[in-house]
């Protein structure tokens, strides 16, 4: 669940990517940087530490990104760490992917199954999801082995529960 800080500057973003025509740019960019603080756990640790002055912050933000993404996300970063939501910010990237997905009319299904599923089940599944929602699918596939069998698709906050401990659990209810 995205926050409501989140959600906000998420927003902010995406109206000036819309402005801006830049939408597409601004994605990718919030992608690379989303990985990039999930890579280097320390650039997190450091803009968060509340002993760190907001000059110094900046100062690293400024050093590390400012060469490499837009005027307009190094500005997102900058207000966010005016406004101390640094811990907001990986939050802050997934809902502004998400928001630029919405636009496009394209939304993520997670196909959880116990084991590696054959990519060409794996297209059928997207094919019936993207009739059933009307959007353009995307997929992310997921293992657990707690699963005993089947599969678990996830789509626009919709659990369509195609396993055995799902079709268990009907059985059971069903019942009692």
């Amino acid at each position: 669940m995205v926050s409501i800080v989140s959600r906000k500057y998420s927003e902010a973003l995406f109206l000036v990517g819309k402005d801006k025509n830049s939408l597409d740019k601004y994605q990718n960019e919030v992608l690379d940087l989303s990985e990039v603080f999930k890579m280097n756990k320390d650039i997190m640790t450091s803009l968060c530490h509340p002993q760190l002055p907001l000059q110094s912050k900046m100062q690293i933000v400024n050093d590390l990104f400012s060469s490499k993404v837009s005027k307009e996300v190094v500005a997102l970063l900058y207000v966010v760490l005016r406004k101390s939501r640094q811990e907001f910010l990986l939050e802050i990237f997934d809902a502004f992917v998400e928001r630029c997905k919405e636009k496009r009319n394209v939304s993520t299904a997670v196909i959880t199954s116990s084991e590696e599923i054959d990519d060409k089940y794996i297209e059928m599944i997207k094919k019936e999801l993207e009739k059933k929602t009307n959007k353009s699918i995307e997929v992310e596939k997921r293992i657990d082995d707690r699963l005993i069998g089947g599969v678990k698709v996830m789509v626009d906050n919709i659990l369509y529960d195609g396993s055995i401990d799902g079709k268990i659990k009907n059985i059971y209810k069903a019942i009692c």
